[in-house]
């Protein structure tokens, strides 16, 4: 699914050359190598951000380097991982090149997928990357569903050789209900699916910071206290007039009554 250039057009000699595959992180000085690769990617892109040539923003991997080159290490060329809001880290320590990988976040046809993805949809099915996502939790089921298919679809694997599929998602998507029902749904059906979760304190950009018992108290005396007023509200309304439901279609001349002149 990576892009080349738009059909047609002379390939750019000056471009760097793409990976053939998965990138090499079997040593400890590949692994360190992506590390600082990462880093300094998310530090260039922040940079463009702020210069307005990326447009929007990005959700920067910064701090979380290691689980995705850790991930990204041990599985095999035919495993397949689903990203999330926060991908460029996983994109990279899985093998794209980080010329296509900026050209997408700049929109640009030499992106890995034709400028079409941007930042929260990059994508390379060569390479098993099923997407970055912007919904939160939304890459579980689809690393579910890629297992699934692996194990029942057709030319399907044998038992045990299996390809492993990987669900990145942070701990903003615990109390995602798409989330919960693929971890039901990968236990029910015994697929091979390692689900990553990335506690990094933050829900997209809100704090995760905990709540004392005190506060939890006064937020469930506040929301008991909202709702009865609404109750005692919507009791004591008026039921709507019948006869007057659609005097605002006479008024409005939207309708003609009755017996009147067209």
């Amino acid at each position: 699914m990576t892009a080349p250039a738009r059909p047609g057009a002379p390939a750019d000699p000056t471009a760097p050359a793409d990976p053939a595959g998965p990138a090499p992180l079997d040593t400890p000085a590949e692994r360190y190598r992506m590390l600082r690769l990462i880093r300094g990617f998310e530090e260039l892109a922040l940079g463009l951000v702020k210069a307005g040539a990326i447009p929007g923003g990005i959700h920067p991997y910064i701090g979380q380097e290691a689980v995705a080159v850790g991930v990204c290490s041990a599985l095999g060329p035919t495993d397949r991982l689903a990203s999330t809001h926060r991908g460029h880290g996983h994109v990279l320590a899985r093998g794209t090149a980080p010329h296509r990988l900026l050209a997408e976040l700049l929109g640009r046809v030499g992106g890995a997928n034709g400028g079409r993805g941007g930042s929260m949809h990059a994508a390379d099915f060569s390479l098993g990357i099923l997407g970055a996502n912007g919904m939160v939790g939304a890459g579980a089921p689809i690393a579910v569903g890629a297992a699934w298919a692996a194990a029942t679809g057709p030319g399907r694997a044998p038992a045990g050789r299996i390809p492993v599929a990987v669900a990145f998602f942070g701990d903003g998507a615990l109390n995602q209900g798409v989330l919960l029902e693929s971890l039901n749904l990968a236990a029910m059906w015994r697929l091979p699916v390692l689900f990553v979760c990335e506690d990094n304190g933050y829900a997209t950009t809100l704090p995760a910071a905990p709540l004392d018992p005190a506060t939890v108290a006064e937020l469930d005396r506040s929301v008991a206290e909202q709702l009865a007023a609404a109750e005692e509200f919507a009791l004591a309304s008026d039921h709507p007039d019948p006869a007057g439901a659609l005097d605002h279609l006479y008024a409005d001349g939207l309708r003609p009554r009755a017996g009147a002149a067209s």
